[in-house]
């Protein structure tokens, strides 16, 4: 009888749930890995109330959008203009071209989620710890903009791991594992890029001097809780400890001392152009870029990858050829004499063959003849996508807007807009790890403090109206508490 029983209700299962079984197929991460990647597109990246929506929830945030540079990419450096994001996305829902919303330049000791992302707590997870392990988090963006036939973001790397999840549109990376501009002091194991006089930033990313700070605290901190003991508790062994400690402050104290003094001579050759600092911000450069930009032109570089895999396409069927013809050849060696002439002809061939390959040399400007040597990878990102890219990698990403869309713009007429689609995602940036070791992926606890004092939503964020809000944001809190713990 219970198996009877259980057949029959295997039986009516798919028949009852037929809806909640397509979403999981379509969006296998939401079930998972708990992402709401199904339920985040639907409200934001719907096609008839996704904009009305955002427009909304945050239409009276102020951000700083890039605007399209005179070359017609983003990414040039040009100062950024400030605007209420409504207005931002009735431009983009004209199909303007000219803006591009991407992270918002916060301080160093502002919440994780910053605005706009910060108006639409609730709808996602601030922290996907299912994906991301114990890594921590620095940042939350919303990336948002509109084009036609694509635009770049010029050829970067970041300071930062990247999950970058696409909810509308397209987005196609042309990744490089290391192609550097300028002269680093470091390349860390990770990938991370050290700019600074006398590698002055660890592999996690964290400055010398902020960590000399926190370990003085730290070490404060476990003096006052050995002096907290009873003096009449007081033992041989925790006069010994408390001695110890103080040594420790000491030396700490002498070391933060001279990283001062290392910040303030590094301050001083930036200002009279001999450095580049130690900031790692993508911060508004009108005259000098940081070197984490290159200064490849986005159709320089779109130029060398098409000559890059015409060249690698056509080596791989003259192999495929030559290959071919060899076997040829040693089949009719065993033929009559009839077949010589067929032999030669192959062996005329085969030098054709050669002669072409030498001849496929690809072609670069002069100021950039490096990028010859380089080996790209190209990812598409399509909608419900997601993709890691770890820090120190050099990448150039062209934005695509959803076609249909576009038609359907033009097919009503539309107004003035200028053709195109709009492209959404969602990025969140981690501190690089400085372990190899996923439970606890760095040395010490000094990000972990970083973030608690950071906070993750700002205190005068919106929250969610569904019913269960709470239940879910006190969820998410719980996951950030035990990252930071561990």
């Amino acid at each position: 009888q219970q198996q009877q029983q259980q057949q029959q209700q295997e039986q009516q299962q798919p028949q009852q749930q037929p809806e909640k079984q397509h979403e999981q197929k379509c969006c296998s991460c939401s079930s998972s890995c708990g992402f709401p990647l199904s339920s985040l597109a639907r409200k934001w990246a719907s096609k008839h109330t996704g904009l009305e929506y955002m427009k909304q929830r945050a239409g009276e945030c102020l951000v700083k959008v890039e605007p399209r540079s005179k070359s017609g990419h983003f990414g040039s450096g040009l100062k950024k203009i400030p605007m209420k994001f409504g207005k931002l996305i009735d431009l983009l829902a004209a199909r303007s071209q000219q803006y591009y919303l991407t992270t918002q330049q916060e301080e160093d000791d502002s919440p994780v989620v910053s605005p706009p992302a910060s108006y639409f707590k609730g709808d996602f997870p601030p922290y996907p710890k299912s994906i991301l392990g114990n890594l921590l988090p620095h940042q939350v963006n919303i990336w948002m903009g509109c084009n036609k036939n694509g635009t770049s973001s010029g050829l970067h790397h970041d300071f930062h791991d990247n999950l970058y999840v696409l909810l509308r549109g397209r987005k196609q990376f042309t990744l490089f594992k290391l192609y550097l501009r300028g002269t680093p002091s470091k390349i860390h194991w990770n990938g991370l890029v050290d700019y600074t006089k006398g590698q002055r930033t660890r592999d996690d990313g964290a400055h010398m001097a902020e960590v000399c700070s926190y370990q003085l605290r730290k070490a404060e901190e476990e003096l006052e809780q050995l002096r907290s003991v009873s003096s009449s508790s007081m033992s041989t062994s925790l006069t010994a400890l408390i001695e110890a400690k103080e040594q420790e402050i000491e030396e700490y104290m002498e070391a933060c001392l001279a990283e001062e003094l290392k910040d303030h001579q590094e301050d001083q050759d930036h200002h009279h152009g001999h450095g580049h600092g130690h900031g790692h911000g993508h911060g508004d450069h009108d005259d000098d870029d940081p070197p984490s930009f290159s200064k490849i032109p986005p159709q320089v570089l779109k130029d060398f990858c098409r000559q890059y895999y015409r060249k690698h396409h056509d080596q791989h069927q003259g192999d495929n050829t030559n290959n071919s013809n060899n076997n040829n050849n040693n089949n009719n060696n065993n033929n009559n004499n009839n077949n010589n002439n067929h032999n030669n002809h192959n062996k005329i061939k085969n030098k054709n063959n050669t002669k072409q390959k030498k001849k496929m040399i690809i072609t670069v400007p002069k100021e950039f003849c490096r990028l010859s040597e380089a080996t790209p990878t190209i990812v598409t990102v399509n909608e419900g996508e997601m993709l890691y890219l770890p820090a120190g990698w050099f990448h150039e990403v062209t934005s695509f807007g959803v076609q249909d869309e576009d038609k359907e713009h033009n097919g009503k007429g539309g107004g003035r807009g200028e053709g195109g689609g709009i492209h959404l995602a969602l990025n969140y940036w981690m501190y690089p790890p400085s372990t190899t070791n996923y439970e606890q992926p760095y040395r010490d606890g000094y990000w972990a403090s970083v973030v608690r004092s950071r906070g993750i939503w700002p205190k005068n964020s919106k929250k969610r109206e569904e019913p269960n809000g709470k239940q879910s944001k006190s969820k998410e809190e719980h996951l950030i508490r035990t990252t930071c713990a561990s």
